[in-house]
């Protein structure tokens, strides 16, 4: 049997693996440096799939590394053990806001497990981009996010990367350019 144990403290995390049957335990445990981290996990309902892709794009197109579901999870694997390590593999979690995002059972634990390290937002671990027109409630409706609905895809790309709010000029909707 196997036991994988993963903490986050401070600058680093630690792994510890636990191997053990009837007549054999072996125990091993290393440090990741945070340097191994990922910038990004990118949050998201699977209907908005190519929207979280195309912010997945621009930030790995800007420099930024990221850890994305349609990329990154392999058939066969564990979803709910994949988006923990998710959470505690990358430094930020871009949560895509839409009606279906705040819906969605699964997207909860993904932004909550970013917000409770984070709950007053001075560290931004949180970053809500609004792909639609939805209205954030409960503890959303207290985070600012970036609202990309409406914008041309140079604006868009301009807020995301930046993390300001840009002037609406011309409506962009990924799913019709892709």
């Amino acid at each position: 049997m196997l036991l994988l144990i993963v903490a986050r403290g401070g600058q680093n995390i630690t792994v510890i693996i636990i191997i053990f049957s009837n007549s054999y335990f072996s125990v091993s445990e290393f440090l990741l440096p945070a340097c191994m981290k990922k910038d990004f996990f990118i949050s998201y309902n699977g209907a908005d799939k190519q929207w979280a892709e195309w912010i997945a794009w621009q930030l790995i197109e800007s420099g930024y590394t990221v850890i994305i579901q349609a990329w990154d999870f392999r058939a066969g694997g564990n979803f709910i053990l994949e988006m923990h390590r998710a959470a505690i593999e990358t430094d930020r979690t871009i949560a895509v806001l839409s009606s279906r995002y705040l819906q969605a059972f699964y997207t909860q634990p993904e932004w909550a497990a970013a917000l409770v390290h984070d709950a007053d937002g001075k560290k931004r671990l949180l970053i809500p981009v609004r792909i639609d027109e939805c209205q954030p409630d409960g503890l959303f409706a207290s985070l600012i996010y970036l609202d990309l609905v409406g914008l041309t895809k140079t604006i868009a790309k301009e807020c995301l990367l930046t993390g300001h709010w840009c002037p609406t000029v011309e409506k962009f909707n990924p799913h019709k350019v892709l």
